[in-house]
């Protein structure tokens, strides 16, 4: 009874997998498995952004995204998932504008994941996946366009995109400290100019009190040379005069 059991289970999941809408669809030859792959191997993909106008942020300016999909071939066709509200959406070529596919209007109050599943159009290899791609939006920092931010643009948090949500009392108290640093980085820096000017000096100094008797002699002979050299040059100008 075992045995009648056993291949009674071993006959049901041979069929359930020979029945499997993969094991129907995915019959796919080599030379076609080849094809799709070359095809989708041309895909390129990335993202822009423009700002817009919105009232709900701080100084009512935001951004969109628009993902943008290259050399889209007439094999594949593209579901994109992962836009809030809509559970999937589907493109081919015919969406394409000079033959650029553009996904657009995406939110960037959060960052978001995107992903594009290009599939096959043809008949024996019909929906099977060729190329997973994701694609990673910022989310948009609504600080970067503050006054604040104009007198301190190298702030990390006046970043055009930030992902870490900060509200306004954190944004300004990390901007306190960070003017802060700056000053104490100026005082440290002033401080340092002023004892290597003193540095300076001292050495200068040590160097005058150790060469004092060769400075003045070297001194002496410079001027000694420099009258002798006068008085050359005086003697000749009369005798040219003469």
């Amino acid at each position: 009874m075992k045995i009648i059991k056993y291949l009674t289970l071993f006959i049901i999941s041979f069929l359930f997998l020979s029945l499997s809408p993969k094991a129907i669809t995915d019959n796919c030859s080599d030379k076609e498995d080849i094809e799709l792959s070359r095809a989708a191997s041309q895909i390129k993909t990335g993202y822009t952004y423009k700002e817009i106008q919105d009232e709900r942020m701080i100084n009512g300016v935001s951004v969109e995204f628009t993902i943008n999909v290259y050399n889209m071939s007439d094999l594949l066709y593209l579901e994109v998932y992962g836009i809030p509200g809509t559970p999937k959406t589907t493109y081919t070529t015919n969406n394409a504008v000079n033959g650029i596919i553009n996904i657009p209007n995406l939110s960037s109050y959060t960052q978001n994941t995107y992903t594009l599943m290009f599939k096959s159009k043809n008949s024996n290899c019909l929906d099977k996946v060729i190329l997973n791609k994701q694609i990673v939006t910022p989310k948009y920092n609504e600080y970067s366009q503050s006054s604040e931010c104009a007198d301190y643009p190298k702030f990390s948090l006046c970043q055009k995109f930030y992902n870490t949500n900060v509200t306004y009392e954190e944004f300004s108290d990390k901007l306190d400290s960070y003017i802060e640093s700056l000053e104490e980085i100026k005082t440290s820096s002033s401080k340092e100019n002023k004892k290597d000017e003193k540095n300076i000096k001292e050495q200068l100094v040590q160097i005058y009190k150790s060469n004092k008797k060769n400075l003045l002699y070297t001194g002496l002979s410079i001027i000694v040379i420099a009258l002798i050299t006068g008085i050359v040059i005086m003697i000749r100008k009369r005798m040219k005069i003469k």
